[in-house]
């Protein structure tokens, strides 16, 4: 698959993914975390399966990294309420990253000629405060961090979507 059409793939993904999260947050944020849950147990299960069936080939670290999973995975499905309070910390860091990212590209695009390379710098910094503001305060109201993570994914994938098809040079 070419760069452009994966690229394209990716930011619709992201635009559904933000619709789903605008739509349906509380559910959402609860679905997620059960998911997550049940992940990292079985995860964590197979890593300590894998550790006590062949002790000879792992070392401790598939232990320690089994335990810490099947902890997470317990923790997520026991006490959702304590996870989805630190959920708002955990997507403004992921919003963070990907501002940061966003920014070392339009700032790439700028160097390469395109004409509208400051929208992808504007929502570079538009994820930037949002993922700020969710990191420094990050005990708010879940739903509302869940809604507002939607709404950036949302628009950053439109906004990859229409630089792809209608950027130009």
């Amino acid at each position: 698959m070419q760069s452009g059409a994966r690229q394209v793939i990716v930011s619709v993904a992201y635009a559904v993914i933000g619709l789903v999260l605008i739509i349906r947050p509380g559910l959402t944020a609860s679905v997620l975390c059960g998911g997550i849950g049940v992940c990292a147990l079985i995860f964590g299960a197979a890593r300590l399966i894998m550790y006590f069936t062949r002790r000879g080939e792992y070392g401790g670290g598939e232990l320690a990294v089994g335990i810490a999973l099947a902890a997470v995975g317990l923790l997520c499905l026991a006490a959702p309420r304590l996870v989805m309070s630190v959920l708002p910390l955990v997507l403004g860091v992921v919003l963070v990253i990907d501002g940061a990212g966003k920014f070392s590209r339009g700032l790439e695009l700028r160097k390469l000629g395109y004409t509208h390379w400051y929208l992808t710098l504007l929502l570079a910094l538009c994820l930037l405060i949002v993922g700020l503001t969710l990191v420094i305060n990050p005990f708010g109201m879940v739903e509302t961090a869940v809604t507002f993570f939607g709404i950036c994914l949302l628009l950053d994938g439109a906004a990859d979507i229409a630089l792809l098809l209608f950027g130009g040079r």
